[in-house]
């Protein structure tokens, strides 16, 4: 079933608003045109870096020049004089400038029926008769617009409705069974469409200069129509080997294909990763980029900073070493995603608009993948009882520990008292020789747990930690908690002792320890040494220095 009607698409741009509307917009096009469904453009003012974007596309101009701030009901004006003149059916709109006003225009003077498509996600007020907003937003998704939008208007959200290309299909496959990188290893790295490179070519040099890693790599840089001093980064990088600059590219798939880490923007692109299952590290530049840690990891995508600047060159090579070291770990993040990505999106937003048969084998294959990497990945709890439940920490936790361990609360009484940085946080995460643990009570996250054994001067000691999650809580909760950890590391070390520092204004943890039977130590203890060792910065005008021996001869065996 085919279908003849005209489309007119209203998008903008250029370096006023960048150029992920016009990319996503295009893909839908494609999708309208295969369905025979003729497709106008219609745009601020075609700015010579835009043009490789539009060939073979049909554009028109609303203005002689580029536009900072739009009158919404003098545009759609406009609009409507094109309606008429192509005799459309159907209008899409993507454009963050325009919104209800524009679109009530619209409907009280087109001539004829017209049927208005609104994309956005800014959760704005609108006038329409179909909605999309691709962004995940966890259990609100669904009624996120309910007092946004008109009851009769369909609601197109989620990810189920991501605007691809559909060769995204034909590779998700693929890149599930791709393998670890052995011989080289490709991160690509971009600011999307704008953006200043001389932000990142200090990174850059610096990935270049390193002598610590043991494999061999290359960076695709992208370069956006709109990005600043491209020249002087052009000119910086052009002989250098290892770098390979992506100038004028309209479609990064085939670069993307070959790609085993991304780090850049958090924009559209972040899309095409999750398709093709391509590990990424993104931050936020704009105010649209910006996203709950805990929907994007529903997405798969663990590794998001709220802003460059919490780049710095060590944290990115020492992220950079621990991606290419647990490449598998990482990827399987992705491949576990609660809600994947099956780039389907744009043919189900065509169908949806020309009133044909809807497509449903995407969602159904989608839930079936949901229940069964819920399955895969059920958790083993070593207590449950009393509604308490304690398992093993596993990476999905990454960002959620660290937000824990964050926490006002928790920072004020560690040696480090300020806010560990989500980067360094990634990098040693995957390293770290740590065993942690989560109590949950009725499934809600109560306090995480962790110990380690180090040495110091041949002679083994346990060390362990635990902070709270999201509340204050009892005293009998983090027993439950610390009884077991003891007990677990009695089982498994019987003759190694523990140590541990508590800051002096923490008497709770102060009292539970000394109900445990951990007991102080002066300064002519033989474990003194190693303390100041394990617990750089933990001076003794601030923190108690405490032992515990599960065999209570052997502290004195050590004397």
């Amino acid at each position: 079933m085919t279908s003849k009607t005209t489309t007119i698409i209203r998008t903008n741009a250029g370096k006023n608003t960048g150029i992920g509307h016009l990319v996503r917009c295009l893909q839908l096009a494609k999708a309208l045109k295969k369905h025979q469904s003729k497709v106008i453009f219609v745009l601020d003012y075609i700015e010579q870096t835009i043009q490789p974007f539009l060939s073979h596309i049909e554009t028109q101009a609303l203005y002689l020049e580029p536009q900072e701030k739009l009158n919404e009901v003098e545009d759609a004006q406009k609009c409507l004089a094109l309606l008429d003149q192509y005799q459309a059916a159907n209008i899409v709109i993507d454009d963050y400038r325009l919104a209800k006003s524009w679109e009530e225009t619209i409907y009280q003077n087109a001539k004829d029926n017209i049927q208005l498509l609104v994309i956005d996600d800014l959760l704005r007020e609108h006038q329409c008769d179909i909605l999309v907003d691709m962004k995940w937003r966890g259990l609100q998704t669904q009624t996120a617009y309910d007092a946004l939008i008109p009851n009769k208007a369909t609601k197109l959200l989620g990810p189920d409705y991501v605007l691809l290309d559909e060769k995204y299909q034909n590779q998700i496959q693929h890149n599930q069974l791709k393998p670890t990188p052995e011989n080289e290893f490709t991160i690509m790295l971009g600011l999307g469409g704008a953006g200043d490179l001389l932000q990142c070519q200090q990174l850059i040099d610096f990935l270049l200069s390193q002598q610590t890693f043991d494999f061999d790599f290359k960076l695709l840089v992208v370069l956006g129509p709109l990005a600043h001093n491209s020249e002087r980064f052009i000119e910086h990088y052009e002989n250098n080997n290892k770098v390979e600059l992506l100038v004028g590219k309209t479609d990064l798939y085939l670069y993307l294909e070959n790609c085993h880490l991304y780090i850049g923007a958090a924009g559209g692109i972040i899309y095409q990763l999750l398709a093709l299952k391509i590990p990424a590290l993104t931050f936020a530049i704009a105010e649209n980029q910006h996203s709950e840690k805990a929907q994007l990891a529903q997405l798969g995508h663990y590794f998001h900073l709220d802003s460059f600047s919490e780049i710095t060159a060590e944290n990115l090579t020492y992220f950079v070493n621990s991606a290419y070291t647990h490449y598998a770990r990482i990827k399987s993040l992705i491949l576990n995603a609660e809600q994947p990505i099956d780039a389907l999106g744009t043919e189900r937003v065509a169908k949806q608009l020309l009133a044909l048969p809807a497509l449903f084998e995407g969602s159904q294959s989608k839930s079936s993948q949901t229940e069964q990497n819920n399955c895969s990945s059920e958790h083993q709890y070593l207590i449950d009882s009393n509604s308490y439940t304690l398992r093993a920490v596993n990476d999905s936790d990454i960002n959620h520990y660290l937000q824990s361990r964050n926490l006002p609360n928790n920072c004020q009484n560690m040696i480090q008292a300020e806010p560990i940085p989500f980067l360094s946080h990634y990098a040693w995460w995957f390293n770290t020789k740590r065993d942690s643990y989560l109590l949950s009570h009725q499934g809600k996250p109560v306090l995480y747990i962790w110990h380690e054994i180090r040495k110091i001067e041949d002679k083994a000691f346990l060390i362990g930690g635990w902070f709270i999650c999201e509340r204050d809580i009892g005293f009998q909760e983090a027993l439950l908690a610390l009884n077991w950890q003891l007990e677990h590391c009695k089982n498994l070390y019987p003759t190694t002792p523990w140590v541990a520092v508590i800051h002096k204004e923490n008497k709770f943890v102060r009292l539970l320890n000394k109900y445990l039977g951990f007991s102080d130590i002066g300064t002519d203890h033989a474990y003194d040494k190693a303390i100041k060792t394990l617990f750089n910065g933990a001076e003794r005008d601030n923190f108690h220095y405490v032992t515990y021996c599960p065999n209570s001869n052997t502290d004195e065996i050590n004397r």
